[in-house]
């Protein structure tokens, strides 16, 4: 409502009740997919201001005469916590241009500025930083540009932000899922959504297709797009609004396989590659560099294993070390970024850099884990 002009003196009322005056720098209208500058706008212009370097979502712009500040917007609470931290694996800084904390820090202050459900919160280690947002999904793409940008980051399994009500009682965020998906998936889908905790809210099939809606707990939700565009054949759609918090549902099945966990540093071979494969699954194809405590691969039981996947096969007088090399090699599995944030554990962090996606160990180490994992167990005891 009203009238706006450029270098006119506004005021800007706060969030906490307060109000600051500022001058309008720049004025802007839009016409199709440019911005003109003008001199002044009235009601009903859509308009960009310059001069405003603290405003936030919800905060009105008003005369200083007679400011009437509008109703605030609530922009909803964040619901997945994640710790993006310096990389600190033998291998840093190969790939990444921005590796440093400074530099981490500075990208996630620029990223705040304009995503208003994001939150960074300095840890206890100087080179960590817990970012909260709204799922999985808007944490994934943020990391995915970062990646883009040349950052290399280190990143811990999500955590959904728990809390308790009034009455003491632990509480869990839910999301209210729509999927459209044909008929011929929905049983795996209704399967695969009551195994993370899901409950059916409605469904309507029309041809061969149908609509389901379900209320999941947030946590239920880390993983399960990928998997449904794989039951789906990529013909299903997904949406997701957040619905508010309900009683702990207890715990959702998460990964059943282990780790594989190289033991030296070098280079995958063909001839360990062909050893391990029966152990599991590989991520990397032979050649790649590897460092000790690197995940290379998926275990086929529920438990950790180190493997010595750099191994060469001894060459002597009656045979060379290409001899007998016609076995065919599983390939291996190259996991998306959505999928690998879902694939980890407590225990471990997931590097991002500008060209790959490793797993490994916080703790490097073979001797120093098998300690603290005996500790782990005796606090559980």
């Amino acid at each position: 409502s009203g009238q706006i002009a450029k270098n006119q003196e506004v005021a800007v009322a706060k969030r906490d009740g307060t109000i600051g005056k500022t001058r309008v720098k720049e004025l802007f209208v839009f016409e199709g997919l440019e911005r003109t500058t003008v001199a002044e706008a009235g009601t009903g212009e859509i308009v960009a201001l310059a001069g405003f370097d603290d405003i936030e979502i919800g905060e009105t712009i008003t005369t200083t005469e007679n400011p009437k500040p509008l109703p605030l917007i609530n922009v909803d609470e964040p619901t997945i916590a994640m710790i993006f931290g310096v990389n600190t694996s033998p291998f840093s800084g190969i790939d990444g241009k921005f590796v440093t904390s400074r530099q981490i820090k500075e990208r996630l202050d620029r990223e705040l500025l304009g995503n208003v459900a994001l939150r960074v919160e300095q840890t206890e280690a100087a080179e960590q930083f817990k970012v909260s947002g709204r799922g999985e999904l808007q944490l994934a793409i943020l990391i995915e540009t970062m990646r883009r940008e040349g950052y290399e980051i280190a990143i811990s399994r999500p955590q959904v932000i728990l809390q308790r009500d009034e009455a003491g009682q632990i509480v869990e965020p839910y999301e209210l899922v729509t999927l459209e998906l044909p008929s011929d998936a929905m049983g795996d889908v209704m399967e695969d959504l009551a195994r993370r905790r899901g409950e059916m809210r409605d469904m309507l099939q029309e041809n061969d297709a149908v609509r389901l809606e379900y209320s999941i707990p947030t946590r239920g939700l880390i993983g399960f797009r990928s998997n449904y565009l794989t039951m789906t054949r990529g013909l299903g759609t997904i949406s997701s609004l957040f619905e508010g918090y309900g009683p702990y549902k207890g715990e959702v099945q998460g990964r059943t396989q282990g780790s594989l966990i190289a033991k030296d540093p070098g280079k995958m071979t063909r001839y360990a590659y062909e050893h391990v494969q029966e152990r599991g699954t590989l991520f990397f194809p032979v050649g790649t560099d590897v460092y000790a405590g690197m995940i290379v691969g998926a275990c086929s039981r529920d438990e950790d294993m180190v493997v010595n996947i750099t191994i060469q096969k001894a060459a002597t007088n009656m045979r060379s070390a290409n001899a007998d090399a016609t076995s065919v090699l599983d390939a291996h599995k190259e996991l998306s970024l959505e999928q690998s944030l879902a694939w980890l554990r407590d225990d471990e962090l997931l590097e991002v850099t500008p060209k790959l996606l490793r797993f490994r160990k916080k703790i490097l180490d073979h001797s120093e884990r098998r300690v603290a994992e005996r500790r782990n167990e005796l606090v559980v005891q």
